[in-house]
């Protein structure tokens, strides 16, 4: 009977095809299919492998980001009102119209802020902060500057643990300084935070440099060495536990536009402020600082920087404020009682002013400014039984102040 059964080995044969063996191959490729597969890919890993002009430009490639990694690679200073050197650390540029990346307290509380490329020796000046982040240690700064060299940025949510790293920096000032390790933990949570173990060695001035993969990608921002018992942090192997802000973290924080105030923190607008003042512009200064009050109305530095700016402006009553307000939040503090004294002293207030100053050297005895101060308001006042034993105190901190004072003394007798 014709079923069409009998057409099949017809059509085979026709075909110029063996059915038995047509159905034989096919079995063989069918029961043997998973390691043909693996034959195949490994026949492929070889071919790859073995074919020098691919890995010579994969190398190339590679050595070509990672060298625009160490040109991008800036050498942070920072500087106070009078231009005297605070700290030093690493930057990485991010954008070639000079927006740069670092770690927060590299660049904490300066007036100044500057970035060197040790490559070209080019210096750029901090012009604004577009985001600080106390809690993560990042500060991202838009610097006076274009076309500088930039890093390619890449993905730390993929990295894994292993991995060859990277961490180039500028430890103990020696610029563009690489070192070599892999990433201990990729996602290690560490103060409530993810960051990147890693074993690369990083030294005191590597904090705000990058951590790069393989490829010269930065993944991270060095950013501490993890604290640990006097005896282990003196051997070789404490250099070995490194940390890493995550790249997107810092990545998100630049696209997230809608951060209100209360999240990012006083910190930024009082960076915004200490730029702004270091320029004489002391409105847009005033502004930032009031900005800062308005996410943390107990930040105490905002005061004190306020009160600096209203003695500049020779507005001693918003000064003597600013300080009393500085004072009440941090009554153990010495720099605000003294500061709060010099206030006095500038609006005429004699006895409050020595009230403060005794009380700024009950905090901190000895301090040769409290002394020669209060020693100048008790002539002034017609106190100068105290005046002796202040001079005795004064010798011992500076004897130019004491001979001073002492003339002083002599002349009003």
């Amino acid at each position: 009977m014709d079923n069409g059964s009998a057409e099949r080995p017809g059509k085979g044969a026709e075909a110029g095809g063996h059915p038995a063996r047509g159905r034989g191959l096919w079995n063989f490729a069918k029961h043997y299919s998973k390691e043909l597969t693996i034959a195949f890919v490994l026949a492929v890993i070889a071919a790859f492998m073995a074919d020098p002009v691919l890995m010579a430009h994969e190398r190339t490639r590679a050595r070509a980001q990672i060298a625009e990694a160490t040109n991008a690679t800036a050498l942070i200073e920072t500087f106070d009102e009078k231009h005297q050197p605070m700290e030093q650390g690493s930057g990485v540029f991010i954008s070639k119209d000079g927006i740069l990346v670092t770690n927060y307290h590299v660049v904490k509380d300066a007036a100044y802020v500057e970035a060197t490329l040790p490559t070209t020796g080019a210096i750029y000046r901090a012009k604004n902060y577009l985001y600080v982040d106390k809690k993560l240690d990042i500060a991202t700064i838009q610097f006076e500057a274009k076309d500088v060299p930039f890093v390619t940025i890449g993905n730390s949510d993929v990295v894994e643990d292993g991995e060859k790293v990277l961490a180039i920096g500028n430890p103990q000032g020696l610029t563009n300084s690489i070192s070599e390790g892999v990433i201990s933990n990729a996602h290690r949570k560490l103060d409530g935070n993810e960051v990147i173990q890693f074993s690369a060695p990083i030294s005191s001035g590597s904090s705000g440099g990058g951590l790069y993969d393989e490829n010269g990608r930065v993944i991270g921002l060095t950013a501490a060495t993890l604290n640990l018992p006097p005896e282990l942090a003196a051997t070789e192997s404490a250099q070995s536990l490194n940390f890493a802000v995550p790249i997107n973290l810092i990545r998100d924080h630049l696209s997230d536009a809608a951060k209100s105030l209360q999240e990012a923190g006083p910190e930024q607008d009082y960076a915004i402020g200490k730029l702004k003042e270091a320029d004489r512009n002391f409105d847009a200064a005033i502004e930032a600082y009031n900005r800062a009050l308005q996410a943390d109305a107990n930040f105490v530095p905002a005061y004190l920087a306020l009160g600096g700016i209203y003695y500049e402006q020779g507005d001693f009553d918003n000064e003597i404020t600013a300080y009393k307000k500085a004072t009440e939040l941090n009554p153990t503090n010495f720099e605000p009682i003294f500061y709060l004294g010099s206030a006095y002293e500038d609006k005429g207030q004699y006895q409050d002013a020595i009230e403060s100053y005794k009380k700024a050297l009950s905090l901190k005895p000895g301090d040769k400014d409290s002394l020669y101060y209060l020693a100048i308001l008790d002539l002034i006042t017609g106190n100068k039984s105290e005046v002796p034993d202040l001079i005795t105190q004064l010798e011992k901190q500076d004897a130019g102040l004491a001979t001073e004072v002492s003339t002083l003394l002599s002349k009003t007798k």
